[in-house]
């Protein structure tokens, strides 16, 4: 298994129908493909989190690299794991600006008062670099 954390600027002419767009083809391209992960935006800014197959993994992540909804692609951290983070999820969603409350377990993860540790999660250091980006982005902290 495999999987990887990015972060991405969403274009200029990018807009919430445009991520919902998005979202309901990542759902149904990660349903036939096996992938599951999450997907974050907050004020222009995304941050995606993909596990599966690596092969399938690497060409969708290829295949946003180029896509024109996005800028500045980068990617934080990607390698091989024991067991899905997001096992249920063909892609879990959310918009930060929107609907911040109702996704408890993310509220848990980025809460301002918890402290993700410099040190590396085994097996998962990729989970973790996700956590940590979407914590900096709530908190204002998107550099």
């Amino acid at each position: 298994m495999f999987n990887l954390v990015y972060r991405s600027l969403a274009s200029p002419t990018t807009e919430q129908p445009d991520v919902e767009d998005i979202l309901k083809r990542a759902r149904r391209f990660n349903i036939d493909n096996e992938i599951t992960g999450c997907l974050v935006y907050h004020k222009g800014l995304f941050i995606q989190y993909l596990e599966g197959n690596k092969n399938i993994v690497l060409e969708l992540y290829s295949r946003i690299e180029k896509d024109v909804r996005h800028t500045e692609v980068t990617l934080l951290s990607s390698g091989y794991i024991y067991s899905r983070e997001f096992d249920n999820w063909s892609m879990g969603y959310q918009n930060i600006i929107i609907a911040k409350n109702q996704f408890k377990y993310l509220d848990f993860m980025v809460h301002p008062l918890i402290d993700i540790p410099d040190i590396p999660v085994v097996p998962n250091l990729t989970s973790k670099r996700f956590w940590v980006a979407v914590k900096k982005i709530i908190n204002g902290n998107d550099s």
